[in-house]
């Protein structure tokens, strides 16, 4: 379902045309910087422990490890037989109400997790109600062979981040949903060199739902503006990695699509509210409903 501020339009309509040279959708590289990881607290091993109720589990690549809370805030990094490898803790230092704390991916080789944190249900965007893209107030990175706790992207409240990582877990897409302009920026999460991909115009007032391609040489992410300042209007967007070059696919849409996977062959879907599956055709920049999920039947 697609909207603008002056008329209403269709998924299958005729394609949205690209930006203009002139467009504000230009994106922008700037000059790289390193962040430099800030290293926040040491674990060493522990005991066995046995968590009666199971919270933020996440397996190894391997399938030889887990990591698993009790309480959303503290966690332990097990064997498959049980063996607590590390326990680790969420220390709260900006005082968030009902906090919690996800471990969200486990990096090919094994050697870190990546965690982010939530500050509770009343922690939404600054510029409007809500919190359509978010993915998380922070990022921190568990080495498994030292211990140690490295943040990442800094905790940030109020306000929180979109952000994803590269297939092969070498990069990290995210976006600070605080700024304005909104960018989007690029880290080598070898070297901590960051740099600016794309900066959109002042109106856009976030950016997320990030996708990355298989070969890693493009993204697509999804915008957000406020339509004669209250009606929610989302685009979807791809920029090319090597050209620098963007181009909008679908405009206007009046409900937000989560994206949902970019396989090998170039499709890309994506899912509504309702729970119905969409493909987005990269060509002809059509979004079509290709699976609805079957009503629930009553008893």
């Amino acid at each position: 379902m697609l909207v603008s501020c002056t008329q209403v339009i269709t998924p299958t309509s005729a394609p949205t045309k690209p930006p203009s040279p002139t467009s504000t959708l230009t994106p922008t590289v700037t000059k790289t910087s390193t962040l430099t990881p800030t290293v926040t607290i040491t674990r060493t091993p522990s005991p066995n422990i046995y968590p009666t109720q199971v919270y933020g589990l996440l397996l190894s690549p391997d399938g030889t490890k887990r990591v698993q809370s009790s309480d959303w805030n503290n966690y332990e990094v097990l064997t498959t037989d049980g063996k607590v490898l590390w326990s680790i803790s969420y220390e709260n230092k900006l005082g968030a109400f009902e906090p919690a704390w996800y471990p969200f991916y486990w990096s090919v080789d094994g050697k870190y997790v990546y965690f982010t944190c939530y500050h509770g249900p009343d922690d939404g965007s600054t510029k409007f109600f809500g919190n359509d893209f978010k993915d998380g107030d922070c990022i921190y990175r568990f080495d498994m062979d030292t211990g140690k706790l490295v943040e990442v992207i800094p905790e940030i409240l109020p306000g929180y981040y979109a952000f994803a990582i590269s297939p092969d877990g070498s990069g990290l897409i995210y976006t600070n949903q605080t700024k304005t302009p909104v960018k989007i920026k690029l880290l080598d999460l070898n070297n901590h060199r960051e740099r600016i991909l794309f900066t959109a115009d002042k109106e856009i007032l976030e950016i997320g739902n990030f996708g990355w391609s298989s070969r890693m040489d493009k993204i697509i992410f999804t915008t957000l503006e406020m339509c004669e300042g209250k009606k929610r209007v989302y685009s979807i967007l791809m920029l090319d990695l090597k050209s620098m070059e963007s181009q909008i696919l679908v405009s206007d849409l009046n409900e937000r699509f989560s994206f949902e996977s970019w396989d090998e062959q170039g499709r890309v879907y994506y899912r509504d509210t309702n729970g119905t599956v969409w493909d987005l055709n990269l060509e002809n920049k059509i979004l079509s409903p290709v699976a609805v999920p079957t009503p629930s039947q009553s008893p």
